[in-house]
């Protein structure tokens, strides 16, 4: 979630706040948006292109760190590693391109 969203939400939040304590029904109803802006700033998207982007940065330190040559075919070693990323988050190109965590 970009930072001019996160505001925005947190700004809501805000508003919903300074009305709790008038009428009951809209008390409620406020409530209940009130956690469902909750839920929405507590998640975080993955991407593939963000597990892509992970793997690159790995396999930069690896060469920074003289593990890794730059003659070395380092696109297979980055493909392996962003694989297993993705194994873990349970990202699958073709059928989970996305996946939503909490913060």
């Amino acid at each position: 979630m970009n930072k001019k969203d996160k505001n925005k939400l947190v700004r809501r939040q805000e508003h919903i706040i300074s009305v709790l304590t008038d009428d009951q029904d809209e008390y409620l109803d406020m409530l209940e948006e009130f956690y469902d802006i909750s839920l929405q700033l507590n998640k975080l998207k993955i991407t593939n292109d963000e597990t892509r982007d992970i793997a690159i940065r790995c396999v930069d330190k690896l060469i920074e760190l003289d593990i890794l040559s730059e003659e070395e075919h380092n696109f297979e070693i980055q493909d392996l590693i962003q694989d297993e990323i993705n194994n873990v988050l349970g990202l699958d190109i073709d059928d989970n391109f996305e996946i939503t965590t909490k913060n």
